[in-house]
């Protein structure tokens, strides 16, 4: 039985897959940590007993006949938590002084994304300088990431992209 044919764009799309892996989980973990920073606040914790008493409230107004709206525009904890999370992303080069709590848990993730991000440009120049899928293969798996290994893994089993060193 011959070699199966190895393109590329397969290699490169296994490089994508791996780096999209790794900075979900990661971005996963940071937003875990803010959002049980943010509730730990005993002001997120006043706020959520207000959000509370609002909905209450709206509940009885809609219950008298004036409608759902009121109820309905008045925001979730988990929304604001968001929200403060995609903000703090946003500002993170540059934050403002009220965003800085946020944004100094927000770095250590910020840099572990970097890593990866640059690993998978190093992965990308590696295929783009290969003669052919199987060389980009072959190249990769001489710096740590293995395609072969992916190409016949488990369903389950996820390979790490911090095998591949980042950076020029």
């Amino acid at each position: 039985m011959g070699k199966i044919y190895v393109s590329k764009q397969k290699v490169r799309n296994f490089v994508s897959r791996v780096s999209c892996d790794k900075t979900d989980a990661i971005e996963k973990e940071y937003e875990a940590l803010l959002t049980q920073e943010i509730k730990s606040l005993d002001a997120f914790k006043r706020l959520e007993e207000a959000l509370s008493e609002a909905q209450k409230a709206a509940k009885d107004i809609r219950q008298a006949g004036f409608g759902d709206s009121v109820l309905a525009s008045i925001p979730t904890s988990e929304f604001l938590i968001d929200r403060m999370i995609s903000r703090c992303e946003s500002f993170y080069n540059e934050p403002p002084k009220t965003w800085a709590s946020i944004c100094k848990l927000l770095k250590p993730f910020v840099e572990r994304l970097a890593k990866v991000r640059n690993a998978r440009q190093s992965a990308y120049r590696i295929i783009d300088e290969a003669q052919t899928g199987r060389a980009a293969a072959d190249a990769l798996k001489e710096a740590g990431l293995d395609y072969y290994t992916w190409e016949n893994r488990q369903p389950e089993m996820v390979l790490d992209l911090s095998a591949l060193k980042g950076g020029d």
